[in-house]
């Protein structure tokens, strides 16, 4: 949650040809989605509204196991 105040708004401004913003896990939804989803399932299920521009997706952790155990779907 500390590098996206400091570093995102720089980083994307020196990339203005960017076609695919990929928001991983919790904080970045919370940042950049605030209010328009009620959790990380939603927003991922929401895949087909937010591309072609953006896809948000859960965090590739091992401590995510009991969300993808929930989320067959997301798998298959």
């Amino acid at each position: 949650p500390e590098c996206a105040p400091l570093w995102h708004d720089q980083i994307l401004a020196k990339l203005p040809n960017v076609r695919l913003r990929v928001f991983i896990g919790q904080y970045p939804l919370a940042r950049y989605f605030p209010n328009q989803f009620r959790n990380l399932t939603e927003a991922v299920q929401a895949f087909d509204e937010l591309l072609p521009a953006q896809i948000v997706l859960p965090h590739p952790s091992p401590r995510n196991a009991m969300w993808l155990a929930r989320n067959p779907w997301f798998v298959q």
